[in-house]
């Protein structure tokens, strides 16, 4: 279950934009690179009864295989805008992705890496997940943090008079480059950088307060980086503007092919909320194996009455039943931390899907 704080350093990241570029902020990028941060790679623990723990893409590297399926949601949820209305809220058809693939993927990714960087330093142990939990590849942020940290040759502390010089030249140019282009300052950051690996690996120099490769290093993935990408999502979607979406099957086609998937996960449900009566061992261990045979019990009763109600409004679909729709669409949000089933919700709620629904009841 992704932690409330991974929401709240979601939001603190993408405020300040909206402060100083209103009229350009587009918040579907921004609600993209939100949930990123929130649910981001813990979405894969609803699913990760498919690989077992020796499959496991929650951490940085292996996300990068889950953020593709990810990327497909999110991309066909920017779609769609929801508006408030006097009972509760209405998913609006926008006619047209208003994020790419790519984009999504890229907001998908950065909002993983904040994920990781929150991960890493409220965790015990400040681990940096890379690879799967258990690879002795994996490095924590204390193993970093020693890098630089006996560079200082015997007797040379002489060598802080060019932290000094430093210091003052690097002031004078940042107000420099501060006022010419974008390129001209990545150009500037990057001869700062270099110059803190050289002489900090091929050197052995330390010659300034901070161990300085190991927080260059650290803000430069898990900061800099997911935010440059970010800032450069919400760019590419104002300056190029996506078309209008194409439909490439029958709008008949696609409800029966939602109202089948609809079925087929609602007695999924109903199966799992059932079976704590005859294999609740099963149903435990994909809970992750805490829960009493009482828990069990209660957990599998509410289960099974929604998704048995799921299973009706998965057959009301196929006749057009405007209740049965609404009801899927209930079962499909309350289903969010499986994150895909909520695309039923949204295709249910396409213009042209409504528009079949209120002809069958108009007739």
């Amino acid at each position: 279950m992704p932690g409330i704080s991974h929401l709240v350093f979601g939001l603190m990241l993408v405020i300040p934009f909206m402060l100083f570029a209103r009229e350009k902020f587009n918040y579907k990028v921004a609600t993209i690179f939100v949930l990123s941060n929130w649910v981001g790679p813990d979405s894969y623990w609803a699913w990760r009864f498919i690989g077992g723990d020796n499959f496991d893409l929650h951490a940085l590297l292996p996300f990068l295989i889950w953020a593709i399926p990810l990327s497909l949601f999110y991309s066909y949820l920017s779609r769609f805008s929801f508006t408030k209305t006097e009972r509760f809220f209405m998913i609006v058809d926008d006619g047209r992705r208003e994020v790419s693939l790519k984009n999504a993927y890229i907001l998908c990714v950065a909002g993983a890496a904040f994920h990781n960087f929150i991960d890493t330093l409220f965790h015990g142990g400040f681990p940096i997940d890379l690879f799967p939990e258990g690879s002795p590849y994996n490095i924590d942020l204390a193993w970093i943090g020693k890098w630089g940290e006996y560079m200082i040759p015997q007797g040379a502390d002489i060598l802080i008079i060019v932290g000094f010089i430093s210091m003052i030249v690097t002031s004078l140019l940042i107000v420099h480059f501060l006022s010419r282009s974008l390129k001209d300052l990545l150009i500037f950051l990057g001869v700062i950088v270099g110059f803190i690996i050289f002489t900090q690996i091929v050197l052995g120099w330390s010659t300034f307060t901070e161990r300085e490769l190991s927080a260059t290093t650290y803000t430069l993935f898990f900061i800099f980086l997911p935010l440059l990408t970010f800032a450069y999502v919400m760019n590419d979607v104002n300056k190029n503007p996506t078309k209008p979406s194409t439909q490439f099957i029958s709008s008949e086609s696609v409800l029966k092919l939602i109202a089948v998937v609809s079925l087929i996960l609602a007695g999924g449900f109903l199966f799992l909320g059932l079976s704590p009566l005859f294999a609740p061992s099963i149903v435990n261990s994909l809970l992750g194996g805490y829960l009493g045979p009482s828990e069990l019990l209660i957990i599998g009763l509410v289960v099974s009455v929604i998704a048995g109600i799921g299973v009706i409004g998965a057959v009301g679909l196929f006749f057009k039943n405007k209740i049965c729709r609404n009801i899927i669409i209930f079962v499909s949000v309350l289903l969010w931390f499986f994150v895909f089933p909520f695309a039923i919700a949204l295709v249910l709620s396409r213009s042209d899907i409504k528009n079949l629904f209120e002809k069958e009841s108009s007739e």
